[in-house]
């Protein structure tokens, strides 16, 4: 608050100072009204309307608008601007009614009434045209400054700097701001704005009956620390990330990246500071020794559409991601719609089609990971992804460490296994098993597609704590694996012990190897899965073991036989069924080990991955070819990564890769992030921005309605040190936003849209909020946030084909 502080207590500080006693300034004198700016208020709406059909490309009836002696002149219907006669000139006409001909621009939204108020004062005022105005810079190119805080005659009203941006303004329209809400009304608002979910009846009745004076801006500090308040601020910024939990296109597959979604809203609620959010999120992995939360926050440019469509060209699909990337950072941090630059220099912004190509050059450099074959098109190209454990998975992974390193350092030996004898063997579906010399069995006769096989073996007198099973290769089977089906592969689908026809529960199952996609814990719950279990896909070459901790260690006493059964059931994978193998038992202490290797391992197999952004080590300046007509297959000039000439330059010393670009993008020279941001945060609080067109500050998107506040709030951002708690308090606790949003007949005919904020908010909130406040009235709104995504109930049908196409 350091900008605030000073600036507010020099405004406001007399009257708090003084307290309960009543101090009566004179009245000062109504504000002049200013003139209008043309550069800044009537050019960017001659560019937006009027500039298409007459514009320094076309001069239809023989008028161009982009050039003040040729506007001064007229067409051919005659002189369309009479300064000092708004009423006579053909513009005002034109543009206002339908007396004389169609109402202009013609094919384009017609102008607000509030816009032709503004030409109509402009003209009346002489039609000030300054020397080569057309050809001034944009407003929004310019880097903002602090304006003062004007100067009101209704001193009472204002709270803060932001009420006195709005009161001056209203006053110089002869308007006056409606009254606050009832506090009802303001509860819930403030609960919908801050966290998107409604207040509880004991909510609200708890404000309602706090009468401190604080009452209001207690509740804020407390809005603004749930833990809800990143959730609704999330919402937004997950749609500008086009944050998705599948894929797109065709096939739409799922994708997981939660985990981005789940570090943005720690984000919000920690008020990370907005320069250090963007630069985690555009680079985080190029930071110096990165952290697994700053990898994590590169997901915001691997929300990309992925496209797993055979045939497709990948060096195409991948420049597709590119081009999203450009587009999404110019969007999203500087309100510019670059992607109109993709094939042509840009038709209205100052943006060449050699710089939408070098700010691409900061993308192009991703690790690819080529998958398939590339001889069959089956080739895809995929980017990075990463083990990303949550605070928990880690905290555990870490204790089981731990735990490893104290059991090894007392059992520095492995377990010794002992090889049973054979009593008997048989197997149910025609399998014949023959004991070889070395004690292990071996399958023959013809596979069939699912077996049982039941074993007796030989318990020598001792305590035992396992039991295991060797799968052995064999060249007599498949790919010389243990297993018979064609790949020489096996599913152990379901596992039976007993002692002396005593059954045996287990506790734990542990192998030396599992392929990917199946769990071996199945194999010890007392319901196993038919398409679960023990699999050895691709190592089948090599020997494997599966080890089955007993429930309890066993002591026998003289000599007891051992009951084993083994089920390869699996009715998706055929003869899927193990050829030959051994049966081994343990009493070892040692095997506590195998215990908690194997709970690390099933840990480990929950952890999610997550998708993130990786580079290819850095071997010169990054390069990008520009694509002729935006065709990809028409390369031309080779460009080096950098900036747009018409913004600030990129300092000589900053990295060429993404870490330079991010940096750059939140410098306090850069005259659109901050502006962007605090335009944004005003929407979401009143439904419509300080600039209407809150993605396009260019010179086809509208002017700000307040521009000094919105410069005002853009410094303050900056100078808070980013905070967007700060700013969201700030906004929330004036007596604008605080407003009842009731409009009379009068306000609605001066201000049907509201732009002049006479009167309080009315916002039509997020379908996700919808659903929401539904969940909450009915009981059923789970207020649990983070982790994996939840699909909502539907029929199973739908997820498998033909119905998943």
């Amino acid at each position: 608050m350091r900008g605030l502080t000073a600036l507010w207590l020099s405004y406001v500080g007399l009257p708090l100072a003084l307290g309960g006693l009543v101090w009566h300034a004179p009245e000062p004198p109504p504000p002049p009204q200013r003139k209008v700016d043309f550069a800044r208020e009537i050019l960017p709406i001659f560019r937006a309307s009027c500039f298409p059909c007459h514009g320094p490309e076309r001069r239809q009836g023989g008028l161009r608008l982009s050039n003040r002696e040729e506007a001064f002149k007229g067409g051919i219907s005659g002189r369309v601007i009479i300064p000092g006669d708004a009423e006579n000139s053909l513009l005002v006409k034109r543009i206002s009614s339908d007396e004389e001909g169609p109402r202009m621009p013609k094919g384009m939204t017609a102008l607000a009434p509030e816009q032709i108020a503004l030409i109509k004062r402009w003209i009346n005022e002489g039609a000030h045209w300054p020397d080569n105005a057309e050809n001034a810079v944009h407003w929004a190119f310019i880097p903002p400054q602090r304006p003062p805080i004007p100067e009101v005659k209704n001193r009472a009203w204002v709270r803060n700097p932001i009420d006195a941006f709005i009161l001056h303004r209203l006053e110089q329209e002869g308007l006056s701001p409606s009254p606050e809400a009832p506090k009802e009304t303001l509860v819930r608002r403030l609960y919908l704005d801050l966290t998107g979910l409604p207040p509880t009846p004991e909510e609200v009745d708890a404000f309602l009956k706090d009468t401190r004076p604080d009452a209001y801006e207690r509740l804020v500090d407390k809005l603004l620390d749930s833990p809800h308040y990143g959730e609704r601020q999330a919402l937004v910024w997950l749609d500008l990330a086009r944050y998705a939990d599948t894929d797109g296109y065709e096939k739409d597959l799922r994708r997981t990246i939660w985990r981005y979604r789940d570090w943005v809203i720690e984000a919000f609620n920690r008020d990370m500071p907005f320069d250090q959010f963007t630069i985690e999120q555009i680079a985080g992995d190029l930071l110096p020794n990165p952290t697994l939360e700053q990898r994590i926050a590169t997901g915001f440019h691997r929300n990309t559409m992925q496209n797993l469509e055979g045939g497709i060209d990948q060096a195409e699909a991948h420049e597709n991601k590119l081009y999203d990337r450009v587009d999404t950072t110019a969007t999203v941090w500087l309100g510019l719609t670059m992607n109109c630059a993709r094939c042509h220099d840009h038709k209205y912004d100052p943006i060449k089609q050699k710089e939408y190509y070098q700010l691409l050059a900061f993308f192009n450099n991703s690790k690819i990971y080529p998958v398939g074959d590339a001889s069959i098109s089956e080739e895809k190209w995929l980017e990075a992804q990463i083990k990303a454990p949550t605070r928990e998975q880690q905290r555990q992974l870490e204790a089981f460490e731990k735990q490893l390193a104290q059991l090894r350092q007392r059992y520095p030996n492995p377990p010794e296994w002992r090889t049973l004898s054979v009593l008997e063997a048989k197997a149910e579906k025609g399998s014949q098993l023959q004991l070889l010399p070395d004690g292990s069995l071996k399958a023959e006769g013809d596979a069939p597609a699912q077996e049982v096989y039941h074993l007796k073996l030989r318990l020598p007198a001792g305590l035992y704590r396992a039991v295991q099973i060797e799968a052995i290769p064999d060249e007599a089977f498949p790919k010389g694996g243990s297993g018979r089906a064609d790949s020489g592969n096996f599913i152990l689908t379901g596992v039976s012990v007993a002692v002396d026809g005593k059954p045996l529960r287990l506790r734990t199952a542990f192998a030396d190897f599992v392929q990917d996609g199946f769990n071996i814990g199945v194999l010890v719950r007392d319901e196993p899965q038919k398409e679960q279990g023990w699999a050895i896909v691709p190592r089948v070459k090599e020997p494997h073991t599966l080890g089955l901790l007993f429930e309890k260690p066993i002591r026998i006493r003289r000599e007891g036989v051992l009951s084993l059964t083994l089920r390869f059931e699996s009715e998706r994978w055929k003869q899927h069924v193990l050829g030959r193998f051994r049966i081994r038992a343990s009493g070892s202490e040692a095997l506590a080990i195998h215990e908690v290797e194997e709970a690390k391992r099933q840990l480990e197999a929950q952890i999610p991955t997550t998708l993130v952004m990786e580079d290819n080590p850095q071997n010169g300046p990054l390069k990008a070819a520009i694509r002729i007509r935006g065709e990809f297959t028409n390369p031309g000039e080779e460009v080096e990564a950098g900036t747009p000439a018409v913004l600030h330059p990129l300092p000589p010393d900053a990295p060429r890769n993404r870490l330079g670009l991010a940096k750059w993008l939140v410098s306090r020279e850069n005259p659109l992030t901050a502006r962007v941001q605090v335009n944004r945060m005003w929407e979401a609080c009143f439904g419509r921005g300080i600039v209407e067109t809150s993605d396009n500050f260019g010179t086809q998107g509208a002017y700000p309605t307040h521009p000094e506040l919105l410069d005002w709030l853009a410094v303050e951002f900056m100078e808070s040190g980013w905070s967007l708690k700060h700013l969201h308090r700030l906004i929330v606790t004036s007596r604008t936003y605080r407003q009842s949003s009731k409009a009379s007949p009068e306000l609605l005919a001066r201000d049907p849209q509201n732009r002049l904020l006479a009167r309080g908010p009315r916002v039509r909130v997020e379908g996700e909020i919808v659903r929401d406040i539904a969940l909450a009235a009915s009981g059923l709104l789970d207020r649990r946030i983070g982790g994996p995504s939840v699909c909502p109930p539907a029929p199973e049908f739908l997820f498998q084909p033909p119905a998943s196409y």
